[in-house]
């Protein structure tokens, strides 16, 4: 293991410095009176234009009362005319809540918060592509400007636009604001991307133009900072065997338009912008045979450095997050939880991976640089990079890699269970053999690794670059005792002895990756320290220290964040988020919207659940719901969607009307349900016959503790909805465990599950055997087979129709009602630089890797 730092006296100091904190903190809290809290009722509010002190939580019942937030620094000032000057303009591609640049003083007006949206990942070529910043806000003001950047050197004025794109190719598009009073902010820390596709061919032949494939470093550069592009990926065809294939020694030149009057020639090129602002880098090929041409392109978005922090940092050499600290590092498991994947990211590394905002996997940023993928589909082989090292020093080798996936397939974990059938060809559950892991996942040497698979599986790729497929050590792993080829212990229990071993962790055994931080601390679900791994294969990281901290009490988070005690956190709701958001302009923090985090919101219905398990105040049977769809479609015209939407989310979440968010492929409008008392009455009536109309009923809704400005919420609305409908219905929240929500005793409860950018993820939300509705008793034979058959496809077109096939089923069967495609919020001082997002991460602080804490 490279030598760490010993724990100086200065972190002793931090750590110090912070337990002070939070216990002041919770004196405070705890002297603090609470008030009683009312119902809340169903009935929207608009969202008021101007803010000067924080948006109070969402009422609730009695019952739940929200904890109170410290109180804010001193609101500022209405605005009154005559207008004060115009505070001066953040510098183009600031931060969103850039200070005023120029003065000494601090600053007086709140820039715009900035969210935009675009409704599709992909389109065509001459399509229209809509984009949306609706859910932008101004603390203080009001937004009076939206200058859209379509990543293809044009641009647009309106909050709702609309955009065709002529060449195809990876465009980033971003969105200025201007507010009332000349303050500015944009969207370049989470900004839309989309892929703009070529026309299909449906037939090769060597008459054909060649395909032009353009790769960048990166995505984002700053004035003065060198960006690498290739187009040595690009091919033509050939001849061969009688069979036409790809073959880029066919392509005969290759010429980049920078965008700024700048062109290149060759395979590379590497390039330097002047001025900040949106460049598309456009690459023509051209092919030897019939000297025919293609272009794509792909936008680089230049920045300027921020305007500097005025004011004190806080334990400067120390990046500190309330991101929480995981309980083990068994990576499959990490990635099921925002607080995992961020340490997943930082910890290892993947074969290939997903770029910021990216949605597709790719091999830039991933330990492989070539890919070859057999005619059949079923064979894929990478080739790894030269160079990659552990933390230990030693190479990373194509044996590490196998034993990873081995070993993912070896111990069942997880949802690395669901590469057993299509790569070993063994049904979930059955014996896994050593000759079958031998068969399908070996190196042929130290650099190639190869995965023959026992079928087509649309998915491969995509599951490769997800969080939880990083690659650890073989030797530390096995030496640690953990699973080996032939391994005849019991390993169906979920979690790995040695990677729970925080001393064997922190002395470098057990858990050895090649990621860009180490393990320096670790304190169980309390806190854990990161320190940088010098010797990374992309260069190290700003920050040589991340402190992250477990702090479940949110008005001791908020007065943390607040006084510079935490530099960076995540608001859990948007009720938190605009707490943030209405601090000061002198607070000189700022706030970032993820208009789509990549999870959606499911009130699950339970199907035939166990009474014996149910809470105690349940008093209907197991089959409640499922002997009868009457029951579920009157429950599902009972929840008032817009008044949750408004009142809950405050108009940040994207109402949800289908698994996967509008505009992505696969995507069908399978929950047509709205807000419709008459309706929902109607139902109850045709519900076993009118039984539980005459007669009542009392059910119990479950929820988890950590979502009880959500998801509790969501219960008291439903409750009073239903009562109002028939005053003998009874709906009782519930406060629940994770384990027991989805135990097999929930009669129906509310969760959150990942539908991410592929429409495989349908399977996560509703699969019997693989989904979370399974988890509620959902058992649709006809459905899994529509979604097995749909990823057993590489065909897109093809796929798309069973996927929606799929969800016509769905849309009969209502396993669920969906609420809202989930927003996230990253919060952070303006000292703190370099987020960037990609919905494929789900993780709240994006990539620590790229953070940066400038004092």
């Amino acid at each position: 293991m490279q030598s760490r730092k010993a724990s100086s006296q200065n972190q002793t100091l931090i750590i110090a410095a912070v337990v002070l904190v939070v216990v002041i903190a919770g004196l405070i809290y705890f002297s603090s009176s609470q008030k009683p809290a009312t119902t809340t009722t169903p009935k929207a509010s608009p969202r008021p234009k101007a803010k000067s002190s924080p948006r109070p939580a969402p009422k609730t019942s009695p019952k739940f009362i929200p904890v109170p937030v410290p109180e804010a620094s001193p609101k500022t000032k209405a605005k009154a005319d005559p207008k004060p000057a115009p505070k001066a303009k953040p510098k183009p591609g600031a931060r969103p809540s850039a200070k005023t640049s120029g003065k000494s003083d601090l600053p007086d007006n709140k820039v715009p918060v900035v969210a935009s949206i675009g409704y599709s990942t992909s389109a065509d070529l001459g399509e229209a592509v809509s984009f949306s910043a609706a859910g932008s806000i101004d603390p203080d003001g009001e937004i009076v400007k939206y200058l859209w950047h379509f990543g293809d050197g044009t641009t647009a004025l309106g909050k709702n636009v609309k955009h065709t794109y002529s060449v195809p190719g990876s465009y980033v598009i971003y969105v200025d604001a201007e507010d009332d009073e000349g303050g500015k902010a944009n969207t370049i820390a989470a900004p839309v991307f989309i892929k703009i596709n070529r026309p299909q061919v449906t037939e090769l032949s060597l008459d054909l133009p060649p395909v032009a494939i353009i790769g960048a470093s990166a995505s984002v550069v700053k004035v003065g900072e060198e960006v690498e592009v290739s187009g040595g990926a690009s091919y033509h065809y050939r001849l061969r065997r009688g069979a036409i294939q790809s073959y880029s020694s066919n392509v005969k030149s290759w010429s980049f338009d920078f965008g700024d009057g700048s062109v290149s020639s060759g395979k590379t090129a590497t390039h330097t912008y002047d001025e900040p602002g949106s460049y598309s880098v456009v690459l023509t090929v051209t092919n030897k045979l019939n000297a025919k041409e293609d272009s794509v392109a792909r936008t680089i978005i230049v920045t300027e450095e921020p305007v500097s922090y005025q004011g004190i940092v806080k334990n400067p050499d120390t990046l500190i997050m309330a991101m929480g600290a995981p309980s083990h590092l068994e990576p499959m498991r990490l990635s099921e939880g925002n607080v995992g994947r961020w340490i997943d990211l930082a910890l290892f590394d993947t074969l290939m991976a997903f770029l910021p905002g990216g949605t597709e996997p790719s091999l830039e940023g991933g330990l492989a640089k070539d890919l070859d993928v057999s005619a059949d589909g079923l064979t894929y082989t990478f080739t790894l990079r030269d160079g990659i090292k552990f933390w230990d020093g030693s190479a990373l080798t194509a044996h590490d890699v196998v034993y990873t996936y081995r070993r993912s397939m070896g111990k069942g974990m997880s949802w690395g269970a669901l590469l057993v059938e299509p790569l070993l060809g063994i049904e979930y559950g059955e014996p896994i053999t050593t000759e079958a892991l031998e068969d399908h996942i070996y190196a042929t040497d130290d650099k190639t690794v190869v995965f023959k698979l026992s079928r087509t599986y649309g998915p491969f790729l995509f599951t490769v670059a997800y969080p939880g497929r990083g690659i650890i050590q073989k030797a530390a792993a096995i030496e640690a005792g953990s699973w080996y080829l032939g391994d005849t212990r019991d390993w169906s229990i979920e979690l790995d002895p040695a990677f729970e071993d925080v001393e064997g962790v922190i002395a470098g055994k057990g858990v050895i990756g090649s990621g860009p931080f180490m393990v320096e601390e670790w304190s169980k679900g309390e806190r854990i320290q990161l320190t940088r791994f010098d010797d990374y294969w992309q260069g190290p990281a700003p920050e040589e220290t991340i402190l992250s901290l477990t702090i479940s009490e949110w008005s001791t988070k908020y007065l943390m964040f607040r006084e510079g005690d935490i530099d960076v956190m995540s608001p859990a709701s948007p009720v938190q988020a605009e707490q943030v958001i209405a601090l000061p302009a002198t607070s000189q923090t700022y706030v970032t919207p993820i208009r789509q985090e990549g999870f959606i919101e499911v009130c699950y219905f339970g199907h035939d659940f166990d009474e014996t398990k149910a809470p105690s105040d349940n008093q209907v049977p197991g089959d409640f719901f499922s002997a009868d769809v009457h029951m579920r479609k009157a429950f599902s015209y009972s929840l008032p969607y817009e008044t949750y939407v408004n009142e809950v989310y405050l108009g940040w979440a994207e109402p949800a009307k289908g698994v996967l968010n509008t505009g992505w492929p696969g995507y069908y409008e399978n929950f047509p349900y709205t807000y419709d008392p008459v309706k929902a009455e109607e139902e109850f009536k045709l519900a076993y016959g009118g039984k539980y109309w005459d007669e009542g009923f009392q059910i119990t809704y479950a929820y988890q503790a950590w979502a009880a400005d959500t998801g509790g919420v969501l219960g008291e609305l439903l409750a009073q909805s239903i009562a109002d409908i028939n005053p003998k219905f009874k709906v009782i929240p519930t406060v629940t465990t994770w384990g027991d929500l989805v135990g097999g005793g929930t009669p129906f409860g509310t969760m959150v599950a990942e539908n991410g950018p592929d429409a495989y993820y349908i399977q996560n939300v509703y699969s019997g055997t693989q989904g979370y509705a399974g988890r509620f008793g959902y058992r649709s034979s006809e459905v899994d087979d529509l979604l097995a058959e749909a990823t057993a496809t590489s065909d897109a077109a093809a796929q798309e129709a069973l996927y929606i096939d799929a969800q016509k089923i769905l849309e009969d069967d209502i396993p669920g009602m969906l609420t809202v495609y989930t927003p996230a919020f990253f919060a952070a001082h303006d000292y703190v630089s370099g987020f960037q997002y990609s919905i494929a991460w789900i993780t709240d602080p994006g990539w620590v890797y790229t953070l940066e804490k400038t004092p």
